[in-house]
């Protein structure tokens, strides 16, 4: 009816009838108004079964979030020599205090401030281990997007704990640039995680092969002109070849012999999803650069979604 009396010429929506037989049928349901000088007491109402076209695309999304959990699981395979790096430093700091604590505890002239401090460093690197292990099954765990209003220079920090064993251990000098002013994104923290430790592994995979003796990958966080979030990543190796440039992103494309080529095809997914867009270039001087941008909420939702936030950081004092 307000459509009627707005004079539109149409009304179109998606809606559900139930049928005799007690079934949900979904439909598209159409009214086309008359107007002059058609025959102004003739209304034509449509309502067009969907349900099979629905149906295909649900079963489309649980195809896309199969093909993403695979990518995430063959990500995993690609960082778990930096995984076994990083919960090793925490147990082996746990291990150390018990033990000094022991021999503390076993003295006559026992210092209680001391064992206090060993203990206190223990419970830190126990939470530190468990906070590892927690993001390690996140990115396994098979679930929807989930997304919160998030920091992305956290998100990046947790990001380079995955990878910054694989960095040293091939030499090469890692530098972050984080804008400090960074406004906070809708989005979910383990999947751009996937995609920024995928960014990572190809640097470091492609500056490893090129054999350049001063290796470097640069990291940047900014704002864009268009008030965009952004995450870039730039290396020294032998860049993009021209002819693979258009296809970086294409499914089962890939520059490595050993390559299944999902990578950056589940990366431009997961951005997708959240918006934004990803793209891959050369640089002037040698070298990749990827970038990310994810847009910045506005309106009433995002204010709403800040005080969720807020009230979830701060619960209120009973």
């Amino acid at each position: 009816m307000t459509a009627h009396f707005e004079r539109r010429r149409n009304f179109i929506e998606e809606t559900k009838v139930l049928a005799f037989d007690g079934t949900i049928i979904d439909v598209l349901f159409t009214v086309t108004y008359p107007v002059p000088p058609e025959q102004l007491d003739t209304t034509f109402i449509t309502m067009q079964d969907i349900s099979e076209r629905l149906n295909a695309e649900r079963q489309l999304r649980k195809l896309q979030a199969d093909f993403t959990h695979a990518g995430r699981i063959a990500t995993l395979g690609e960082v778990a020599t930096s995984i076994a790096h990083e919960i090793n430093q925490p147990l082996t700091a746990i291990v150390t205090n018990g033990e000094t604590s022991l021999r503390w505890l076993a003295r006559a002239d026992q210092n209680i401030e001391k064992v206090t401090q060993l203990t206190s460093r223990i419970v830190s690197n126990a939470r530190r281990a468990s906070e590892i292990i927690q993001r390690i099954r996140g990115m396994a765990v098979k679930q929807e997007l989930e997304k919160r209003l998030i920091d992305l220079n956290e998100v990046v920090e947790e990001a380079l704990l995955f990878s910054r064993h694989d960095i040293d251990s091939k030499s090469i000098a890692l530098s972050t640039t984080f804008d400090s002013g960074l406004p906070r994104v809708m989005g979910d923290r383990i999947q751009l995680q996937q995609v920024m430790i995928n960014l990572l592994v190809n640097s470091v995979q492609a500056i490893a092969q090129s054999g350049q003796p001063t290796r470097r990958i640069d990291i940047q966080t900014a704002i864009d002109d268009g008030g965009s979030v952004v995450f870039s990543i730039f290396d020294n190796g032998p860049g993009i070849a021209a002819a693979d440039l258009e296809h970086i992103f294409d499914r089962f494309f890939s520059t490595k012999d050993s390559g299944i080529g999902i990578g950056l095809a589940i990366c431009q997914s997961i951005i997708a999803a959240h918006g934004g867009s990803i793209s891959g270039s050369n640089r002037s001087n040698g070298g990749a650069h990827f970038r990310f941008m994810l847009p910045v909420p506005t309106g009433p939702g995002a204010a709403s979604d800040v005080a969720n936030i807020i009230q979830q950081t701060h619960p209120p004092v009973q």
